[in-house]
């Protein structure tokens, strides 16, 4: 109960604060480092990810392949 507790507190401070969430599916992960932003595809079908606006992708394509990868930069 109080792990519950704790998620429905943190997903309220993340709502109040307006911080952008993106809701990737199980398997995908996005981390986003020195100006770029690498998503990895660890499911069993090809992910296509919407990059944000402004982004110029630097190595894969938007549909990731499984076990792939994307890497992108933001130039604004």
């Amino acid at each position: 109960l109080l792990f519950v507790l704790s998620i429905i507190r943190f997903q309220s401070v993340i709502e109040n604060t307006n911080i952008p969430v993106m809701d990737l599916p199980y398997g995908v992960t996005l981390e986003y480092r020195n100006g770029m932003g690498i998503v990895l595809n660890y499911t069993d079908k090809p992910y296509k990810f919407v990059l944000p606006s402004g982004a110029k992708v630097l190595i894969g394509e938007p549909v990731i392949p499984t076990a792939g990868v994307l890497v992108f930069s933001i130039t604004d």
